[in-house]
This record gives C-alpha cells, sequence and structure tokens, in this order.
C-alpha cells in the first residue's frame, strides 16, 4: 500500500476570482435526518462531557494511592491523555455542521472508536491498580475515599464504552 503524501489535501483548494481559497474536495455527512443527527450528536455530547468529569473528578480523590503510588497513577495519566485525544478528535469531527471535509473526516472518523477504548482501558487499569492497592495497604487512605474512586473509574469506562458503541452506529455518507 502507497504511503499518503502528508500535505495532499492541499490539492483540494483552488483560488477563486476573488483570489480566495475554497475547499473542491470531497464532503461527507450524517447518513440520517438532521433530527437524528442532532439527537446522536447531543447524546455523544453528554456521553463525552459525563466521561470527562468523571475521569477528571477520580484524580481529585486523594485515597487509593493516587497520591504517592506510580501504579496507580500511570493509568490515570493514560486515562487523561486518552480522554484528550477523544475530545479532540470530537471536536474535529461533529462541530463542523452537516458537512465535514474528506481530509478530516478520512483522518479522524476511523481513530474515535480506539480513542474511546483506550480511555475505557486506562479507566479499568486505574480501577484494578487502585483494588490491589486498597487490598495491599489494607485500605490505610479510608474504604469510602476508594469505593467513590473505584464508582468514579467504573463510570469513566462505561461511558467510554457507550460512547463508543454510538458512535459506531453512525453512519457517513459522501455528499454529491
Amino acid at each position: 500500500m502507497a504511503r499518503k503524501n502528508r500535505w495532499e489535501y492541499l490539492n483540494d483548494f483552488r483560488k477563486d476570482e476573488s483570489g480566495k481559497y475554497e475547499y473542491t474536495g470531497s464532503l461527507y455527512g450524517f447518513a440520517g435526518s438532521e433530527e437524528a443527527r442532532k439527537r446522536a450528536y447531543t447524546k455523544l455530547w453528554v456521553l463525552l462531557a459525563a466521561a470527562a468529569a468523571a475521569s477528571v473528578s477520580s484524580g481529585c480523590v486523594s485515597g487509593a494511592g493516587l497520591t504517592n503510588t506510580f501504579y496507580v497513577i500511570l493509568p490515570y495519566i493514560g486515562e487523561i491523555c486518552a480522554l484528550f485525544a477523544l475530545t479532540w478528535y470530537h471536536c474535529k469531527l461533529l462541530t463542523k455542521g452537516d458537512e465535514v471535509r474528506g481530509y478530516i473526516y478520512q483522518k479522524t472518523q476511523p481513530r474515535m472508536a480506539p480513542a474511546a477504548m483506550i480511555l475505557a482501558f486506562f479507566a479499568i487499569a486505574g480501577l484494578l491498580t487502585s483494588v490491589i492497592f486498597s487490598v495491599m495497604t489494607a485500605f490505610k487512605d479510608g474504604v469510602w475515599q476508594a469505593a467513590v474512586y473505584w464508582v468514579l473509574k467504573a463510570t469513566a469506562a462505561s461511558l467510554a464504552l457507550c460512547y463508543r458503541s454510538l458512535f459506531a452506529k453512525l453512519e457517513w455518507i459522501e455528499l454529491p
């Protein structure tokens, strides 16, 4: 398979009579109705915001080894990085309205489901490592703080999986 030139999409821009550049390449859009698109996009925004709230707030809980144990901190860092990537892809693809330029769609759409899976993976890894830490230290940081942390991690993982599932159901078509 031949590797595409990184800047190949620039060939899709042409100058018009006034000297401004206009995009002449392919466009992609949601295959359903306008109402179905708005409903799906709203659900995706809510799932992403809730997952972000659960992920970030789990870092505010001082228990479960998050303050001093590297094997609990590393999954949290991975989770925040995956959350940033998913949010970046989400904004690039879903804030463009009805039409998305072909080069944005082709680079972004295939990366969104894996980013959601990576977010869920790191949330589950953070949950498991904090359980290990809590059991090894006989819950020295407190049972309630550990329980809150675990609930937030499970919530973040389940919301990321729901996001992935909903996004996978969206159908995109190339617009004429």
